[in-house]
C-alpha cells in the first residue's frame, strides 16, 4: 500500500505532473464523449440531415413551375423556437434546417432555380419552384 502511494510521489512528496496531465485528458475525453452521446440520443441532428437532404433532393428532380408539399410534421414538432426552422437560400443554392441553438444542417442543392418555402397547418411544408 505504501509503495502505491509512493508511485504517485517523488522524492519530494509531490504528484507527478504526467499523472495529472493524465488524468485532466482522461477526464476531458469522458465530458466530450458526454456531450456527443447526448446529442445524439436527442435525435435532432438526425431529423435535421434527412429533411435537409429531403427538400434539397426534391428540388433537384422539381421542373420550374412545381409546386411541392412535403409532410414535415416530425421535424417541425423538434423545433424548439427557432422562428424559421428551414431556410432555402436561392443565391447560394442551399437548404438549411435548424431545430435548436445547438445544431443545424445545411444540404446544397444543383439547378439554379428561385425556390420559395413555405410552412403550412398540419404540419406541412409547400415548395414552390420557378
Amino acid at each position: 500500500m505504501r509503495e502505491e502511494r509512493m508511485a504517485l510521489r517523488n522524492k519530494n512528496g509531490n504528484i507527478l505532473i504526467s499523472d495529472v496531465i493524465f488524468l485532466v485528458l482522461a477526464l476531458a475525453f469522458i465530458a466530450m464523449l458526454f456531450v456527443f452521446v447526448s446529442r445524439q440520443s436527442s435525435n435532432t441532428l438526425l431529423i435535421e440531415e434527412s429533411a435537409a437532404k429531403e427538400i434539397a433532393l426534391a428540388i433537384d428532380a422539381a421542373n420550374p413551375g412545381t409546386s411541392i408539399t412535403i409532410n414535415m410534421k416530425k421535424v417541425l414538432d423538434k423545433n424548439e423556437g427557432i422562428e424559421n426552422p428551414i431556410i432555402v437560400n436561392n443565391k447560394d443554392n442551399y437548404v438549411f434546417v435548424k431545430l435548436s441553438e445547438k445544431s443545424g444542417y445545411q444540404y446544397s442543392f444543383f439547378n439554379e432555380k428561385d425556390v420559395e418555402i413555405k410552412a403550412e397547418n398540419g404540419g406541412y411544408v409547400n415548395i414552390i419552384v420557378r
